[in-house]
């Protein structure tokens, strides 16, 4: 991922919950903007994978995202109609070079 431009807007108030803020208190600078686009980026891709089967606008607020270091990751979210449905969700992400890659997969089981 490709360091925030010092001009660039911080997305992190808007894109994370509290909670992930304060899991992330401790990270500064490049190391901190990659897990912010981590969090972003597979909270979209959690957009993409259950709001059809939700048929309305999902906010960011709606997910919390647990980085794992071996390309997993762990997303809780409070999104009614996927609950109901029994989706169960398997998320993934990876580094290639500079790009940060994520994936969700929605299943019903």
């Amino acid at each position: 991922a490709t360091p925030r431009a010092p001009d660039a807007p911080d997305i992190a108030r808007k894109v994370l919950t509290e909670r992930e803020r304060a899991a992330m208190a401790h990270l500064v600078g490049d190391e901190r903007d990659v897990q912010v686009l981590l969090r972003f980026s597979f909270k979209e891709a959690l957009y993409k994978a259950v709001a059809p089967l939700a048929g309305r606008w999902i906010g960011f607020s709606e997910a919390e995202v647990e980085i794992s270091p071996d390309g997993r990751a762990q997303i809780t979210h409070r999104i009614r109609e996927a609950h109901d449905a029994g989706v169960v969700l398997d998320a993934w992400w990876e580094r290639v070079g500079p790009r940060l890659i994520t994936t969700v997969r929605a299943t019903t089981a």
